[in-house]
C-alpha cells in the first residue's frame, strides 16, 4: 500500500469521541468532563454529584441506580445546586400564597353557603306571601266587583228602565182609576201628583246620569 492510499484510509476511518484530559485536574473536574462530554445534558442532581469532591466513580453509579439517595442529596442543604435552591424559594412563596388564598376560599364558601341558605329560605317566604297576596287581591276584586264600573253602568240602565216603568204603571193606575166610573177626589188627585212627580223626578235624574255616561262626562272611570 502506498504513502498516499495509507494516508486515505487513515482519514476516512471515524474518530473516537474522547474525554479531553488534562494533567493536574481534580478529580471533581474529571467527572465534570464524564457527565459533559458523555451524557449530554445533565440533570441537576447529576451537577450536584458531580460538584462533589468526596465520592468515588462505584459511589455514584450507586447514587444515580437510587433515586431516593439521588433526590436527597439534590435537596440536601449542603448539596443543593444554586439555581435549586432559588426555585425551591419561589415554589416555597407559590404554596403559601396558595395555602392562603385556600384559606380565603374556604371561609368565602361557608359565607356563600349560609348566604344562600338564607337566600333559599327568603324565597320561599315570598313565594308564600305571594300565593297569599293572589288570594287576597281575588277576595278583594269579588268584594269591589259591584262597584266596578261595568257593574255600576248596568245598575244606573236598569234603574233608568225600572224607574221609567214605574212613571208608566202611575199613568195607568190615574187613567183607569178605581174602575168603577166614579170621580177622584181632590185629596187623592193630588196624593197622586206627588207620587208622579217624585217618580218622574228621578227617573229624569238617572236618566240624565246615564246621557253623561254615555258622553264620556262621568271622570275616572272612562
Amino acid at each position: 500500500m502506498s504513502v498516499q492510499q495509507h494516508q486515505m484510509v487513515r482519514w476516512s476511518r471515524p474518530r473516537k469521541s474522547r474525554i479531553p484530559e488534562t494533567s493536574g485536574c481534580p478529580s471533581s473536574c474529571r467527572i465534570n468532563r464524564m457527565f459533559m462530554f458523555g451524557a449530554g445534558h445533565m440533570q441537576p442532581a447529576l451537577l450536584v454529584v458531580a460538584n462533589h469532591n468526596g465520592f468515588r466513580k462505584q459511589d455514584l453509579a450507586e447514587i444515580l441506580s437510587d433515586p431516593a439517595r439521588l433526590s436527597a442529596l439534590t435537596h440536601s442543604p449542603q448539596t443543593v445546586h444554586p439555581s435549586l435552591g432559588s426555585s425551591h424559594e419561589a415554589l416555597q412563596v407559590a404554596l403559601s400564597e396558595n395555602i392562603e388564598r385556600a384559606a380565603q376560599l374556604l371561609e368565602l364558601e361557608a359565607r356563600l353557603a349560609h348566604q344562600r341558605s338564607t337566600t333559599q329560605s327568603q324565597l320561599l317566604s315570598t313565594h308564600a306571601l305571594e300565593r297569599q297576596w293572589r288570594a287576597k287581591q281575588a277576595d278583594m276584586d269579588h268584594a269591589l266587583a259591584p262597584f266596578a264600573p261595568a257593574s255600576l253602568y248596568q245598575r244606573l240602565s236598569q234603574g233608568v228602565q225600572e224607574q221609567e216603568g214605574v212613571c208608566y204603571a202611575l199613568e195607568e193606575s190615574f187613567l183607569e182609576g178605581e174602575g168603577d166610573g166614579a170621580l177622584a177626589t181632590e185629596r187623592e188627585v193630588g196624593d197622586w201628583i206627588r207620587r208622579y212627580r217624585e217618580a218622574k223626578k228621578l227617573y229624569y235624574l238617572r236618566q240624565e246620569r246615564k246621557e253623561r255616561w254615555d258622553e264620556g262626562r262621568v271622570g275616572g272611570w272612562r
